[in-house]
């Protein structure tokens, strides 16, 4: 069967990574007898369509590496992922994925490697705020929009870290060249 050919009556799955580079979001339709096929695919690279960040590839090299001139302090800005991670909302607002979201029967996520977020209390709040679908409910149950910008949620004051260093950084290495070997 053709990806999407009858697909209103097939299973699917929805993969979403986020890499150095860029965010991409898979839809796999499953046909019920083992096979899987790819029906939408979404992918964009973060400097296309963020340039106000300036990362090159997703990174940003940055002063400060260290007393060693090879010590290179890369990183990420985390408003860039949480600017891209609300195109890719927009995306799955509109057809087709909007009409096909409602199979999807699992999402699994992959993101940046030797990455992390570190969030402030106020940050940790709104993804409280986020994760209560009893507050998102009474929401539209008063007839408030459903859609709230990712950008709205998680603003500056999220982070406690607005560039996060990445699996390129190599500014600990004079530091870690300080730390005794084990002895035998």
């Amino acid at each position: 069967m053709p990806p999407g050919a009858g697909h209103r009556d097939m299973s699917a799955y929805l993969g979403l990574d986020l890499s150095t580079q860029s965010l991409t979001a898979v839809l796999l339709d499953d046909d019920g007898l083992g096979g899987v096929s790819v029906s939408l695919k979404w992918s964009v690279a973060f400097e296309k369509i963020l340039p106000q960040f300036g990362a090159r590839n997703g990174m940003r090299a940055l002063p400060g590496g260290g007393a060693d001139d090879d010590a290179a302090r890369i990183t990420s800005p985390v408003r860039m992922w949480v600017l891209a991670l609300e195109s890719l909302c927009r995306v799955l607002e509109r057809p087709p994925w909007r009409e096909r979201l409602a199979r999807v029967r699992s999402v699994s996520v992959s993101a940046q490697q030797h990455g992390a977020v570190y969030l402030t209390e106020h940050g940790a709040q709104m993804l409280r705020v986020l994760g209560d679908a009893r507050r998102w409910e009474a929401a539209a149950a008063a007839g408030a929009p459903q859609a709230v910008p990712l950008d709205a949620l998680f603003s500056e004051h999220c982070f406690s870290l607005l560039d996060v260093p990445i699996w390129a950084d190599s500014s600990a290495q004079p530091a870690c060249a300080e730390v005794p070997s084990p002895q035998p």
